[in-house]
């Protein structure tokens, strides 16, 4: 089978034959189906593993001079380096205040799930930013990923800077929509599992925390729009603080 493809593609470059327009987009398509596959080849990297270590950096950078911005204009937590995977005293302490559902996930799953999520997902933007550029989903997926990150490196100035449910619950419900249709382009455009399943696991967690965020902004005043709770929380639904 790799020699009768081989061969096609040669026919194709190589022109002596005028070959009709379907057998050519078939040859076309043959010629992508390899170039995609040859992405998963050391030697075709164009991004690598220490770049995806980079791009966390610089997504922690943001994450601190923002949280920093914020601080400078009346925030109430110190930040520091890495908090939005680590997080930090005050952000717990914060956190455990909010009156809570019975199903919200403590302070202490944080920094293990965000681990893994950021892991994965950065895996899964690189594999898709080394297939060829002309793979149909690429820049859909890429745009939707980097879009997913703003979100990520907005959430702890907005929510724990701003002390502001409200604005929490706002991110978690966009960061879940560009995650939604990322998972959309990976499976029906890009047609590819691995991408799809390096989203497997931020997809599992957003299904806890879109329903969390969204209560707590109810049950919750915010204090950054000077909102009293939407709704009094029930005695059976609301965990036993910390």
């Amino acid at each position: 089978m790799q020699k009768i493809t081989l061969f096609t593609i040669f026919l194709w470059k190589s022109k002596p034959f005028e070959a009709t327009n379907i057998y050519k987009n078939i040859i076309q398509r043959e010629v992508l189906t390899m170039e995609k596959n040859s992405a998963d080849g050391e030697g075709t990297k164009k991004w690598r593993w220490y770049h995806g270590v980079l791009f966390f950096a610089g997504v922690q950078a943001v994450t601190f001079g923002l949280a920093r911005l914020i601080e400078g204009f009346g925030g109430q937590n110190r930040p520091g380096i890495g908090d939005s995977t680590i997080g930090n005293e005050n952000y717990n302490e914060f956190y455990n205040v909010l009156i809570q559902p019975v199903f919200a996930p403590p302070d202490w799953m944080f920094p293990i799930v965000w681990t893994i999520n950021n892991i994965s997902c950065i895996y899964g933007l690189l594999r898709v930013a080394n297939f060829p550029n002309e793979t149909r989903g690429r820049s859909e997926f890429i745009s939707l990923q980097l879009a997913s990150w703003v979100q990520f490196a907005a959430f702890a100035a907005v929510f724990f800077g701003l002390k502001s449910p409200i604005n929490a619950a706002a991110l978690t419900v966009s960061y879940t929509a560009f995650t939604a249709a990322s998972l959309y382009v990976a499976l029906w455009r890009l047609d590819d599992k691995s991408t799809a399943l390096s989203l497997a696991s931020v997809s599992l967690w957003l299904a806890v925390a879109v329903p969390t965020a969204i209560v707590v902004a109810a049950w919750n005043g915010d204090g950054f729009y000077g909102t009293p709770a939407a709704f009094e929380a029930p005695s059976q639904w609301t965990k036993t603080p910390n």
